[in-house]
């Protein structure tokens, strides 16, 4: 490729790293090899990658999730990059070593299917605070590159930051789905948490579970009940999160409800 580089990221990388984001190779066999791969916080060392290459079934794929910037704005660096991609995939060698089944491709991509929420009529009632352009609605609309922040403008706010999900009388929840946003820094990613339900919203007994949630992962996390429960509100309240500057904050790119199987 003619994209001048060392074989770690210097100042050219810059508009191709921020607002990217990694894909997590965990799933795949450990000698599979991407091109580009990114270096993860120590405590937990996933696989991740930004730009791999791979047969699938009679065909050839190229995959980069770096910032290619908009056509007419792209920086020198993302021309670039952008050129040296499509190049690569065009030449006649273009014959990637490694192969991948569908399966394994598709376990990549997992994204928000059914939205479980809005399809028995519920919402999200109330948030602890949110940052304008990042409210509520943004984790209930089936997009992970959308999110809820805890506010950070004009000062953060305070903890405990939490979300409360308003469920339909008698419809039984077995747990809810947790996607942490994807793209940019993973600021707020959610590391802890608790559950806690309630009849009317404001009297909130003691947990109804703790437990903790990965980083840095872009799939469905699922957050099991220890049994169904039919109260009205739950409360999703957030005690630990990824800071990178060590401020209180929270954020979400999808809170769901999981539903009793008829």
């Amino acid at each position: 490729m003619q994209f001048a580089t060392r074989n770690h990221s210097d100042w050219q990388w810059y508009d191709l790293l921020t607002d990217a984001f990694a894909i997590n190779l965990n799933d795949l066999p450990f000698k599979y090899e991407p091109v580009v791969h990114i270096i993860d916080d120590f405590n937990l060392c996933h696989r991740l990658c930004l730009v791999f290459e791979s047969r699938v079934g009679k065909g050839s794929l190229l995959i980069s999730t770096l910032n290619l910037g908009l056509e007419g704005q792209r920086s020198l660096a993302q021309e670039q990059m952008l050129k040296n991609l499509y190049a690569r995939v065009a030449a006649p060698d273009f014959k990637p070593a490694q192969s991948l089944s569908v399966e394994q491709l598709d376990g990549l991509f997992v994204a928000p299917s059914v939205q479980n929420l809005k399809h028995i009529g519920g919402h999200v009632a109330q948030v602890s605070s949110f940052n304008p352009g990042m409210e509520k609605e943004k984790m209930i609309d089936g997009d992970t590159a959308t999110f809820w922040h805890t506010r950070f403008a004009g000062g953060f706010a305070k903890p405990p930051h939490y979300v409360v999900l308003e469920i339909p009388a008698g419809t039984s929840v077995t747990g809810l789905s947790y996607f942490a946003w994807a793209g940019g820094n993973d600021n707020g990613h959610v590391k802890a948490y608790s559950v806690a339900v309630s009849d009317d919203g404001k009297t909130w007994g003691a947990p109804l579970m703790k437990g903790t949630l990965e980083a840095r992962v872009y799939k469905e996390q699922k957050i099991m009940f220890p049994a169904p429960t039919a109260k009205r509100f739950i409360k999703f309240e957030v005690t630990d999160a990824v800071s990178l500057g060590g401020q209180p904050i929270a954020a979400i790119g999808e809170l769901d409800v999981l539903l009793k199987e008829e």
